[in-house]
């Protein structure tokens, strides 16, 4: 197989979340051309969703020194966040929206991404700011829409964000989209109309898996969060687990659904692996690390 095949089939492999497929792709296809830094971005993702960081960095450096862009810095923002150096994970994705063309789509989701680090650390004023101007550049950019919907939930607006996330459905039927209306509605108390939307959103999520996407994780989200089903969230989670031990989402994903079963020994358990790069993720601060 040659070098852009193979390049091509390690990013199916990470948008079907198959890491360690990718992982080995890239690797093939390093020995090819080690000269290229598209493939070194494959090898930072694979390695960083494989809880490989300390490989995920080397990767990334030499990526980063090949050809500083917009790709690169961000991937050193990931890291960099990753690692708890949230205030030089900030600077870094701002070099990735400079290194952009206002307008571009690969600007937008830079510009995205900055947004929703805003948004996870709790600056709601700057994340909406950016989000606002993503749709000043590109008005029918659902992600950003959506990202709206999500701020004005923070927010309390219910109606607003109601209105956002159905503008964002309209152009694109996201599964992510579809999850957040489901947690408007339980935020509302609107049960009437949670469950049929549940339907669909398992409709989807089947599609996606025959389509050979590993859903493990989102299905641990939507019944921990969406249906306080604590067991089904194990199953998935531990399904995803066996796959990637090392990962820090994975293992803080764990640490909440033992929280949520109030059991603080196994919390205790994933909690070493999912603070192992000293992430100072909001949700580990949640759990009283």
């Amino acid at each position: 197989m040659d070098f852009l095949a193979l390049v091509t089939k390690a990013g199916i492999q990470l948008s079907h979340h198959d890491f360690s497929g990718a992982l080995s792709t890239g690797q093939k296809a390093i020995v090819i051309n080690p000269n290229n830094p598209q493939i070194f971005g494959v090898l930072v993702d694979a390695n960083v969703e494989l809880g490989n960081s300390s490989e995920a960095v080397k990767m990334a450096d030499i990526m980063i020194a090949m050809k500083p862009d917009l790709r690169s810095y961000a991937r050193i923002s990931y890291i960099r966040e990753i690692h708890g150096e949230v205030d030089q994970a900030f600077e870094a994705m701002k070099m990735a929206v400079e290194a952009g063309i206002p307008g571009y789509e690969d600007t937008a989701w830079a510009m995205l991404t900055l947004a929703d680090m805003y948004k996870l650390y709790g600056q709601y004023d700057k994340a909406e700011s950016i989000y606002k101007e993503i749709l000043a550049q590109r008005q029918d950019y659902p992600f950003a829409i959506a990202a709206l919907g999500s701020i004005y939930m923070k927010k309390g607006d219910m109606a607003l964000a109601e209105k956002m996330t159905k503008d964002a459905i309209a152009i694109i039927p996201e599964v992510s989209f579809y999850t957040q209306l489901a947690e408007i509605y339980q935020k509302q108390g609107n049960t009437q109309a949670i469950d049929p939307l549940m339907n669909e959103i398992f409709a989807m999520m089947k599609n996606d898996e025959k389509s050979g996407h590993n859903m493990n994780l989102e299905y641990a989200h939507i019944y921990l969060d969406l249906m306080n089903d604590n067991d089904k969230a194990l199953e998935y989670a531990q399904k995803e687990y066996l796959k990637r031990p090392e990962n820090i989402d994975v293992n803080r994903m764990l640490a909440r659904i033992y929280a949520a079963e109030k059991n603080k020994n196994m919390v205790g358990k994933y909690l070493v692996a999912a603070t192992a790069t000293h992430s100072k993720h909001p949700e580990l601060i949640a759990l009283h690390i």
